[in-house]
């Protein structure tokens, strides 16, 4: 379930291709310039290389568990999408795959007709496979499997840096290694057939700043001002949803919504996970049994990876894992706040010398220090004790002052 880095932006680990037999094959078969298939070559060599060991949550299965995706009709009867909503409240993705109609990989971007879709909206909460998806689709697409009608399919993530600080259509398309002159046949190539034969995947639309959803290169391609030929599918939260709808409302539009993981597919994560613990893996299967309740939480896949790394972290401490959601709660703090430090020292980010905070009580100033960097939190104003007992004797009335604290800590 790692995130990787966008396709556009990978480490000078992988150099461009030279004129390999694919490139060429690609180049003497079509109109298609061979700096074009030596970019296709290289797109294909970044989705075909395994996940990074230095991420967290560790990657704990080299398989790919199937996630559950429906299509997301505008006019579907209200009675059915009641149905689904509180089949959806309790974790019965079986019940909404029944209702609604289910795709799979190789029906991305086909319409119900038969015709490509020019827009892709996949849609789903945070944490339930959007990335993996998106990265999935590259991966299928390098291994011949489908999108066989497009020389490139592109992966940008707008949470990287470079992507958000695009103008125009040449910053999208290039990588770190690529001569000048290929990159501008292949520009030539892309502008003057106005994006015919290439997909752009934008995952993670809702990272963008309000203006650039609305305002920049991006909406620009979504709306099909710029490129009108290209096929764009972009992942977002619903929280984006309406700015995606108003650019898509003049496209041929398949909206696609990832629900996560139905039973089958979270005993093949917990079966993957623990492959080489039959033990650990029987145990964790009777914990589940025992707790329906937490096992509810694991359709969502991170859930699922953090549920799974809590078990196995508890029992190779000799602890008891947790036993009611609560616990469950107090323990994933504590998980985030570990996942924090680990970033920072990967980043190699200066030691601080506070621990991390028991979370039963503690001081509003010391879990600033322990999710800020030392310095941002010198210049705080007031300091706020935080307690279960005095929780709830703060008036509601005055709770306008606990957001007084400066820098929008609170």
């Amino acid at each position: 379930l790692g995130r990787k880095e966008g396709a556009h932006a990978c480490s000078s680990h992988n150099p461009p291709p030279a004129a390999t037999p694919l490139a060429a094959r690609i180049a003497s078969t079509t109109d298609v310039p061979l700096g074009v298939g030596k970019y296709a070559e290289y797109l294909m060599s970044v989705y075909k290389i395994k996940p990074c060991g230095e991420q967290w949550l560790p990657v704990v299965s080299k398989r790919y568990i199937n996630l559950s995706t429906i299509e997301s009709i505008e006019d579907f009867p209200k009675e059915k999408e009641v149905t689904c909503t509180l089949a959806m409240i309790h974790s019965k993705i079986e019940e909404v795959k029944k209702l609604k109609r289910t795709i799979t990989i190789d029906q991305v971007g086909l319409l119900g007709d038969g015709e490509r879709a020019r827009c892709i909206i996949v849609e789903g909460i945070p944490g339930i496979g959007k990335s993996t998806f998106s990265w999935h689709l590259g991966v299928c697409w390098a291994q011949k499997k489908i999108l066989h009608d497009y020389h490139l399919v592109v992966l940008l993530r707008s949470r990287d840096e470079r992507v958000q600080k695009a103008k125009e259509e040449s910053d999208l398309f290039c990588y770190k290694e690529q001569p000048k002159q290929e990159h501008e046949a292949v520009m030539e190539w892309i502008i003057s057939n106005k994006g015919d034969g290439v997909m752009m995947v934008l995952d993670g639309y809702d990272e963008l700043s309000q203006d650039l959803q609305t305002s920049s290169i991006f909406a620009d391609i979504i709306r099909g001002k710029v490129l009108p030929k290209m096929t764009v599918l972009v992942s977002s939260r619903p929280s984006a949803n309406q700015n995606l709808k108003q650019l898509c409302q003049d496209q041929k539009c398949q909206y696609i919504e990832v629900i996560g993981f139905d039973k089958e597919e979270i005993q093949k994560y917990v079966d993957g996970a623990l492959e080489h613990n039959k033990e650990l893996r029987d145990e964790l299967n009777s914990y589940l049994e025992l707790h329906p309740h937490i096992h509810g939480l694991m359709y969502c896949p991170l859930n699922c990876a953090i549920i799974v790394q809590i078990f196995r972290d508890e029992m190779k401490k000799g602890s008891q894992p947790p036993q009611t959601l609560t616990e469950v709660y107090q323990v994933l703090i504590k998980t985030v706040l570990k996942r924090h430090e680990h970033k920072l020292s990967i980043a190699e980010k200066p030691k601080r010398t506070h621990p991390t905070p028991n979370p039963g009580t503690f001081t509003f100033r010391n879990v600033v220090r322990a999710i800020r960097p030392v310095g941002e939190w010198k210049s705080l104003s007031a300091e706020l004790e935080i307690s279960a007992a005095k929780i709830k004797e703060i008036d509601v009335n005055n709770r306008g002052q606990v957001a007084e604290c400066k820098h929008d800590m609170v």
